[in-house]
């Protein structure tokens, strides 16, 4: 992958310090840095270069993507994870720190980098395409995703900077994201991006549902299609050198010999589940990579958001199986959790979902339609991203708390440890230390 450092010069310079991400697998760690010097004549004529700052605000969206729900799905009871280097384990111990080396490093430049990079392009796609902007399908494209970045990084930090400033509460940034995501709609219209709609509207019910607004999700998600569906896409990496770029393979199955297994699904939990959504290998445990003392668990299978997975099926994860990020299912689920339907449309929406994953019809009450609704959820999407921002929700908005807490699951043996307490990731050592906007 080619990395560039573009400053364009639309009247005055405007630096893009920001990555461009060109479609396509990354073979090699190189990198290359070619300033450019670019007019805006020459940018307005130039479709390539335009294409690919809308590739780039996808792409830095999907870099990041399964790293962070790997580390969420660590973070929550979607899964455990152990390492032989320690540091890996604080989100599994849920006591992530400033400092914690994968945090620091990895997860927060990644939420960071795409939020940054998207609105960086945005603002320069909106300067060069000036009138066109309005009607440009690509435009819409990079609103949507600068949405989604946007989203993400609310979704999962307990605060958040924004190009130095002070930092901003969550729900602040989830504000920013509804107007890129309302932007989208709207040049997405004019255009006629018909999926790029879509993809919008499935952001804005996604915002709103988080901050707790039903009406307006309610809105958003009826205009989905329930066949729409979008995903992150990944291709074939074999060069497992280039442990700095950690795909689906690596870090979502946790398997990538038979001497690294280091995320497995918890007995304890798993054990008696049977869902088709959600195949792993229920024969036995395997053993963890972990140095505090031995430690089992389940391998899991590409479960049903992921691109290889069949019913049941014992595909394990590869590095370009794909995640479906925002769906018309979703959308269903959405107005379903913010009271879109009526008592007997949700128990029969619940038990289409429950076939569906070869589960008899569910017998409870009326009254336990909810939580049942937000198993149901689990299971859906497991580890595809959305479990943290779901836990979030339910505290805050249901006081449901689904945490992992107490003793630590699948240690062997007389070790014990407890999980911490952490529900959201905190700013980033490096960026605390450099920034004199923070506290």
């Amino acid at each position: 992958m080619i990395r560039l450092v573009v400053t364009v010069r639309i009247g005055r310079a405007i630096p893009l310090l920001a990555l461009l991400g060109l479609a396509g697998a990354c073979k090699g760690a190189l990198e290359v840095e070619r300033p450019t010097l670019i007019t805006e004549q020459t940018v307005r004529g130039d479709s390539s270069m335009i294409n690919a700052m809308v590739n780039g605000v996808e792409n830095e969206f999907r870099e990041g993507y399964a790293w962070v729900a790997s580390s969420g799905a660590a973070q929550t009871d979607e899964a455990i994870f152990s390492h032989a280097w320690t540091p890996w384990d604080t989100y599994d111990n849920r006591d992530v720190t400033a400092s914690a080396p994968a945090h620091d490093i990895f997860t927060y430049p990644f939420l960071q980098r795409s939020r940054g990079t998207a609105e960086k392009f945005v603002e320069s796609l909106r300067q060069v395409l000036g009138a066109r902007a309005a009607t440009d399908a690509g435009f819409a494209k990079a609103l949507a995703y600068s949405g989604y970045a946007h989203f993400q990084i609310a979704a999962h930090l307990c605060a958040i900077p924004i190009n130095g400033g002070a930092p901003k509460p969550p729900d602040e940034v989830l504000q920013m994201a509804i107007a890129y995501f309302e932007e989208a709609v709207q040049v997405g219209t004019v255009s006629g991006a018909t999926d790029m709609v879509h993809l919008a509207n499935v952001g804005l019910a996604r915002s709103y549902l988080q901050l707790g607004n039903k009406a307006k999700t309610v809105e958003y998600a009826k205009k989905v299609p329930p066949a729409f569906s979008a995903w992150v896409r990944y291709t074939p990496n074999p060069d497992f050198g280039q442990w700095t770029k950690y795909n689906l393979y690596n870090r979502i199955s946790g398997l990538r010999s038979p001497t690294e297994f280091n995320l497995a699904l918890d007995a304890d939990i798993m054990k008696n589940v049977r869902d088709l959504r959600v195949p792993f290998e229920t024969d036995s445990t395997r053993r963890m990579m972990e140095e505090r003392s031995p430690r089992y668990g389940y391998l899991p299978y590409q479960p049903s958001s992921f691109s290889e997975w069949t019913p049941g099926g014992r595909k394990m994860m590869t590095d370009d199986a794909d995640i479906r990020f925002a769906s018309g299912l979703e959308a269903r689920y959405m107005v379903a959790e913010a009271g879109g339907m009526s008592a007997g449309e949700l128990r029969a929406f619940i038990n289409e979902r429950r076939a569906f994953g070869g589960l008899p019809p569910f017998a409870g009450t009326d009254a336990q339609l909810a939580d049942e609704l937000l198993e149901q959820r689990k299971w859906e999407f497991f580890l595809a991203g959305f479990r943290m921002p779901d836990l979030i929700r339910y505290k805050k908005l249901y006081a449901k708390d689904l945490w992992p807490k107490g003793r630590m699951s699948g240690f062997g043996g007389s070790f014990t440890q407890n999980y911490g307490t952490a529900e959201c990731w905190p700013i980033g050592a490096t960026e605390k230390n450099g920034n004199p906007n923070i506290p």
